[in-house]
Order: structure tokens, then sequence, then C-alpha cells
């Protein structure tokens, strides 16, 4: 079952999840299509997928059966593949601004390829986001209350703020201890891919900030 509009409410959007969440095999998905009018009264219609949660997969079984083992390079050519050039091309630009502050990038298993940027701080492994192949980031508020100083739900809260001021995005507040998505496709237009890059500066530096005040 599909439910189209141009706004999905919050109260809708946790009806959505939860029912996803809890119907198997059978599928229901909300899309949001808004429309953007840029410079020269251009047109943009951008798409949001509602209802694809990480509980939602588990119950239907998505990652299931025969397991791949990713890497870098098939990572990126899934990814490719399932969601097109200009979608790559963002999570490309996110990987080369990343690669440098990053200990490490974690490769999932499973039908859906995955990628976790990990910056390891002082001992402590501090994961900002999931991204999946089929075309969401995964925010990982769920990981980040257990270490300071996102422990705390005003910084959590913040981080969510933040994320809310990119174009399409919309996490309801009762998400701050889950894992909510945002669609990649957000990021498509340069000026909310720079506020996506701003936030997780702050994120991170809120982390470095912490450890180094120690």
């Amino acid at each position: 079952m599909l439910i189209i509009a141009d706004i999905i409410p919050k109260e809708l959007q946790r009806i959505i999840e939860f029912l996803n969440e809890q119907m198997t095999p059978a599928e229901i998905l909300g899309l949001e299509i808004k429309q953007f009018i840029g410079q020269e009264n251009i047109k943009t219609l951008v798409p949001r997928v509602i209802g694809q949660t990480t509980a939602a997969d588990n119950t239907k079984g998505i990652n299931k059966g025969k397991e791949t083992n990713w890497t870098e390079q098939t990572f990126f050519e899934e990814l490719l593949t399932q969601r097109g050039q200009g979608e790559a091309n963002v999570v490309m630009k996110i990987f080369d601004w990343l690669k440098p502050q990053m200990t490490r990038f974690w490769y999932g298993a499973g039908k859906r390829g995955s990628m976790i940027p990990v910056l390891n701080f002082f001992g402590t492994d501090h994961y900002p986001f999931l991204i999946w192949t089929t075309g969401s980031i995964e925010i990982y508020f769920q990981h980040q209350k257990q270490k300071p100083p996102f422990n705390n739900e005003q910084k959590r809260i913040e981080l969510l703020n933040r994320l809310n001021n990119i174009n399409s995005v919309n996490i309801p507040q009762d998400k701050i201890s889950a894992r909510p998505n945002i669609p990649i496709n957000s990021l498509l237009d340069d000026n909310e891919f720079k506020k996506f890059v701003e936030t997780f500066e702050w994120f991170f530096y809120e982390i470095k900030n912490l450890t180094q005040s120690k």
C-alpha cells in the first residue's frame, strides 16, 4: 500500500512507520512529494519515502538469505546502479569530505549495501550515521545517546533541529533515541548539502571539544 501526498504530517508518518514494522509480508509506505520553485521559476519535485525503517526491514526479512560482504568498491557500484549518478555523487562528496577525518569506514553484510563512518576519539567509537545503497541516510541517535556529549537529550534535539533545517527533512522529536532516515536526494542541492556538512562538522566538534576539555 502506498500513500502519496505533497505533505505527510508527523502523526501520519508515525502511523505508517508503526504499521510497516508490524505487517509482514505486506508493506505500507508513504511517498511525500514536495515541489520547490527556484530561480527562473524552475520547478523541482523532491520525493521522500516514509516507512522504510530498520525494524520494518527486520520484520520482513529483507536482510535474510545469502549475504554480501560489502566493500568500498561494491558499495558505490551498487549505489550507482540503484540510485543513479546524482545520488552516487552526493555520497561520494560525503565520503571525500569525511575520509581525512574518520578513523575508518565500516561496510556491512546483507542484501542492502551499507556504510558507516567511524570516528574513534580517545578510545571511543562514534557513529554519526549509516548510508544505505537504497537511497537513505540513517541518523544514529540510538547509538549517540549512549555516549557523551550526545547522551544529553538537549544535544540530540539540537542535532535534530539542525537536520530539520534541510529542505524536505522533517524528523519528529520523538525519534531522538531511534534511527530515523533522511533521503539522499534531499542533498542534491548544493545549499542543502552544505547544511548537512555543517551539521556534522558541529557534531564532530562537540565530541572533540568535550574530550579535549577533560
